[in-house]
């Protein structure tokens, strides 16, 4: 009988700053009557995903970590964007979410995906950077939540990018629950 490897969900991202997530929270408190099925991301756990990884053997985080460590690039600064919407293709839930729009974010998104395909177990598709501040049924009203986006004014705060992190990610009946693996200071 063979063993049964242990395996971890592994994604990178950029943890967002207190002042997003206050800002993300006063979002939130306007959505909740609008959107009565939105289950909300909790300010802790705020980030824009760079690239998901997967499930991968427990044994390949070093590797995975020896390949994220080698990444080079220069700080740079993000800016809270308007409030949109999209279904997930493929799953069966909606997400609300402020764009994160900058070309220094989708070079290193470029990076981290070349530095991870290896392990990578879908096509990542094209890159859309953004915060998710809801998700929801798919089914939900889409005229009701796109009303809700262009209705819903969001403070432009601009933050600086210093590091990205290595979550595992760990599914819970309650929802998903993020651990920090390593954090990458860029510089």
């Amino acid at each position: 009988m063979g063993m049964h490897k242990k395996a971890i969900r592994l994604f990178v991202a950029i943890p967002m700053p207190r002042v997003v997530q206050e800002e993300v929270v006063r979002i939130q408190k306007k959505v909740v009557t609008s959107v009565p099925s939105a289950c909300f991301v909790t300010p802790g756990q705020l980030h824009s995903t760079l690239v998901f990884i997967g499930e991968v053997p427990v044994a390949s985080v070093s590797a995975i970590d020896n390949e994220l460590v080698s990444i080079e690039h220069e700080p740079f600064s993000l800016t809270l964007g308007p409030l949109d919407f999209f279904a997930v293709q493929g799953q069966r839930r909606a997400i609300v979410f402020c764009r994160l729009v900058s070309t220094a974010l989708t070079v290193l998104a470029d990076k981290v995906a070349t530095a991870v395909v290896p392990w990578m177990k879908n096509d990542r598709g094209a890159f859309v950077g953004h915060v998710t501040v809801a998700r929801m049924p798919r089914d939900v009203n889409r005229v009701e939540i796109e009303r809700v986006c262009q209705k819903a004014v969001v403070d432009p705060v601009t933050f600086t990018v210093d590091h990205f992190v290595l979550y595992q990610a760990r599914l819970t009946p309650e929802g998903s629950v993020y651990t920090v693996t390593n954090s990458y200071i860029l510089d």
